[in-house]
């Protein structure tokens, strides 16, 4: 059997956190991929759901519905630095 290596780039912090719940588990970090990856193939797809935050659907919603302001690029700018 071949085997293939995978680089995943995450921050320090989340890759601390999920070792320890993977060590708690009894799982390496390498097992819990293997793990996933498996899934992915047995259930054609990604083996959880995804769901959006309720207040992203909820802007989503205005969006659509045409209850939104307009943003200058500079707001725009300012609101992704506040969020950094």
């Amino acid at each position: 059997m071949s085997t293939a290596t995978i680089n995943v780039r995450i921050s320090a912090a989340e890759k601390s956190k999920a070792e320890a719940i993977l060590s708690a588990l009894g799982l390496t970090t390498s097992e819990a991929i293997r793990m996933f990856f498996r899934q992915i193939v047995y259930t054609g797809g990604l083996p959880f759901e995804l769901k959006l935050p309720p207040e992203t659907l909820e802007a989503m919603r205005d969006a659509e519905e045409g209850r939104v302001e307009p943003l200058t690029m500079e707001e725009i700018h300012a609101q992704l630095a506040a969020i950094s």
